[in-house]
């Protein structure tokens, strides 16, 4: 079986659901959207790798940190003082 094929099994509703989460609380963890939802971490984990299979991309910062892919991340100061 392909990773799409078994990410499609995935009830769409949850994936969307968890997307809209990301939407509402740009920068969460999935430790974070784990608790939002009272999922266990890994669940968490196996749908936001559902949401880039089935091409509801969410981007991933180098702290771990997930937003949807919309977001313009240049308002992020780099000097930071």
């Amino acid at each position: 079986m392909d990773a799409l094929n078994r990410y499609t099994k995935l009830p769409l509703k949850e994936l969307r659901n968890l997307f809209q989460l990301i939407q509402m609380h740009p920068g969460s963890t999935v430790s974070g959207l784990a608790k939002m939802r009272g999922w266990a971490w890994g669940k968490t984990a196996r749908r936001l790798i559902a949401l880039e299979a089935i091409s509801l991309l969410v981007y991933e910062d180098d702290e771990g940190r997930f937003y949807p892919f919309e977001v313009n991340h240049d308002y992020r100061r780099t000097d930071r003082r």
